[in-house]
This record gives structure tokens, C-alpha cells and sequence, in this order.
């Protein structure tokens, strides 16, 4: 099936994931972070106490999501989108209200739990148990929202937050979401029982099951590929000036490039959904750190502004075509009926990750590696993390 016949049958489900995913840039780095300056200012906290804050908030939204996102998977979708919005406008509201250090870490606890975890978890949860064929373009489709957020968001947010301010853009963000996006998007499902029915409720036993990954080799050995793609890519990005700085160049490089990061993902995206839906995410999972590796090796190596461009560009790929992957073998590990609580889990340990990455390379530089050495070594662990699932797949094959 082409992507047009899908978003001719499917527009209103796929526009819904679409809607959740966009949405979710709210609760993102890239987006946050446009803020943190106004914000330090406000409350009186510097940039690197803000930042302390972020890595707390950021952990325990993660050890949070799994029992939030479990819940998806008896919930009405309608209902649980509604309340996941609602939750992000309030913690965008918060955010715009922060007065003293304690609002700040309680609205980034809110806005980190409720945009990157829940919206993104409603999005791509509901269009992967609702797909069984087509799951691999639908979920292209559905992850565009996070390219299209990256692409148009931050520079929209700087005007406005030079227009209005940062207090007012906050609060119109979270207007935005919790009273129009999500309500819209709730709209094209309503009539839709199927999608919005909720998978776990047939059959329930009222015993307590474990995650169903836990219990999965194929989890186990392939958990490397599925989470050194958020930590590094994270770690990269939050360590870019100095990356700047040991090649000489001015930090509007890294800015300018990030065009080239946003718009490589919507090709991918558009790539890899057939694709995996042809020959399934396993092949695809095992390749797409690839040109991640590609990437940094090329910065490693060169200083000119266009190994920059290579760079954000190669990791781009990667970045799109995780988002998809991630979600995608978990649809093929695990029944429809507990998918909201195997990808909260999975999501839960990547939030964990990009909190690990910036502080992990922060620690290895302070131990006297260059930035081309971290760079190298971002280039090598993707090696490392390939043999795991290499290995489980050919003692598979044997038996």
C-alpha cells in the first residue's frame, strides 16, 4: 500500500499520532532549552545549577513513565491523550508561573514526563497496535511530527520569546497544546472505536504480570542498538560548543546545521517505514547506527564547517530512523494488548540514557580526552553495541 492510499483510509488515526508527536516537542531538550536563559534569570539560578535541575527532573520522569505509560493499555486513548495534554499545558503554565527554583524542577518533572514521555508514548502506542500491516509506513508517518517540531519550533519560539517574552510563550504553548491540538486531534478519533478501544481490557486477569521485555532475550541483546543512538546523539548535541570550540569555529555553525538534522528526517522516515514492513525492524535495527558512526568519524577527522553539516545531517538519519525502529520491534515482541507497557519501559531506560550521555562525556573530558577522541569512541561503541544482537541472532539461527 502506497502512503497515499494509507492517509486516504487512515488520515484521521494518522493525523491523530501525528498531532501527539508534534505536541510532544514541548517537553523536549531542543525546546526547553530555548528558555533556559529567561528562566535562570527569573529565578536566579545559573545555567549549570538549571542544568543539575534538568538531569533530576529528566530521571525521575523516567522512573515515573512506566507506571503512567502501562496505563495506556486499558484507557480509553481518547481519554488518556486528553489527560496527557491537559498535563503538559499544566506544566507549561507552571513553567510561566516559576517564581523560584522548586516551581522550575516541579514544571520540568511535568513538562519532561507529560511531553517527551506521554505524548510521544500516546502517538506512536496508538498507531502501533492499531496497524498490524503498513505498521512500518504508518509509524513514518506518525514520527514526522518530532522532524516537523525540530524544524519549524525553535525558530518561531525565539521570535516570540523576543516578542512576548519568555513567560507569555511558555503559557501560549501550553494553551496551544492543552486547548487546541490535542482537543483537534481527539476530534478525528472519536467515531473511531477501534483504535480507541483499549487492548489490555479483554482478558484481563487482575494478576499482575510482568513486563513482557524483561523476559525477552531478544530484548536483552539487542537493548544496546535500541539506546546508544538517544544517549549519544543527546550527549553530541549538548556538548556542541565545545565541539565549536576544538575546531575552530563559531557556534552559529552548529546552529545553522541543524537544518540539515531536521530535514534528512523526513526522507528517512519515509524510508525506513516501507522498509520495514517489508523485511521487518530486526535488519533495519541492526544498520541504522551506521551512519552515526559515519557522522562522527567525519567531525573526528575534519574541521572544515561542512564536516559539521555531514555530521548533524549522518546523525539526523540515525535519530529518524531509531524513533521508528524503537516502536516498531516492540510491536513484533510483544502482543498489542501490554504494547503501552513494554514502550514505556523501553522509552523509561532511553530518557534514562540521554540523562547518562551528556554527563558521562562531560566525565571523560574532564579525564583529558579530546573532543576527537570522544568523538572516535562515539564512532566505535556503535561496533560494540552491534555484537550483541549479531550474536543472539546467529545463536537463534542454530538452533
Amino acid at each position: 500500500m502506497t502512503f497515499r492510499t494509507l492517509l486516504r483510509r487512515d488520515g484521521p488515526v494518522l493525523g491523530y499520532g501525528f498531532a501527539f508527536t508534534f505536541g510532544s516537542s514541548v517537553g523536549q531538550t531542543f525546546f526547553i532549552s530555548l528558555f533556559i536563559p529567561g528562566i535562570a534569570v527569573a529565578v536566579s539560578m545559573s545555567e549549570t545549577r538549571l542544568a543539575a535541575f534538568y538531569g533530576v527532573a529528566t530521571v525521575a520522569s523516567a522512573m515515573a513513565l512506566p507506571w503512567f505509560g502501562r496505563l495506556i493499555d486499558r484507557a480509553d486513548i481518547a481519554r488518556y491523550g486528553l489527560m496527557t495534554g491537559a498535563a503538559l499545558a499544566v506544566g507549561c503554565w507552571l513553567m510561566a508561573a516559576a517564581i523560584n527554583p522548586w516551581m522550575v524542577l516541579a514544571a520540568m518533572f511535568v513538562l519532561r514526563l507529560a511531553g517527551q514521555g506521554l505524548m510521544s508514548h500516546v502517538g506512536l502506542t496508538g498507531v502501533a497496535r492499531y496497524f498490524d500491516r503498513d505498521r512500518g509506513k504508518a509509524l513514518s508517518l506518525t514520527g514526522l511530527g518530532h522532524a516537523a517540531g525540530e524544524g519549524v519550533l525553535p525558530i518561531l519560539m525565539v521570535t516570540a520569546i523576543a516578542v512576548l517574552g519568555w513567560r507569555m510563550t511558555y503559557g501560549v504553548a501550553g494553551a496551544v497544546v492543552g486547548l487546541a491540538l490535542v482537543p483537534l486531534a481527539t476530534w478525528l478519533i472519536l467515531n473511531n472505536p477501534v483504535f480507541r478501544r483499549a487492548k489490555g481490557a479483554e482478558g484481563a486477569s487482575g494478576v499482575r504480570q510482568p513486563n513482557p521485555l524483561l523476559r525477552s532475550g531478544a530484548f536483552w541483546a539487542h537493548l544496546p542498538l535500541l539506546l546508544l543512538s538517544p544517549l549519544t546523539v543527546t550527549a553530541l548535541i549538548f556538548h556542541q560548543g565545545l565541539i565549536a570550540q576544538s575546531k575552530g569555529l563559531e557556534l552559529t555553525v552548529f546552529a545553522a546545521a541543524f537544518a540539515a538534522f531536521a530535514l534528512v528526517q523526513i526522507p528517512t522516515s519515509l524510508i525506513v517505514g516501507p522498509v520495514v514492513d517489508r523485511i521487518g525492524s530486526r535488519g533495519p535495527l541492526l544498520l541504522h547506527l551506521a551512519p552515526l558512526a559515519v557522522g562522527a568519524g567525519l567531525l573526528a577527522t575534519f574541521k572544515g564547517a561542512w564536516a559539521v553539516w555531514a555530521f548533524l545531517a549522518l546523525m539526523g538519519v540515525t535519530n529518524a530512523a531509531g524513533a521508528i525502529l524503537r516502536t516498531a520491534i516492540v510491536a513484533e515482541w510483544v502482543a498489542p494488548a501490554r504494547m503501552g507497557e513494554a514502550r514505556s519501559f523501553l522509552t523509561a531506560l532511553m530518557v534514562l540514557s540521554t540523562a547518562i550521555g551528556p554527563a558521562l562525556y562531560g566525565v571523560l573530558m574532564e579525564a583529558g580526552v579530546s573532543v576527537s577522541g570522544l568523538l572516535w569512541l562515539a564512532s566505535a561503541s556503535t561496533l560494540a553495541a552491534l555484537a550483541p544482537g549479531v550474536i543472539y541472532g546467529l545463536a537463534v539461527r542454530e538452533r
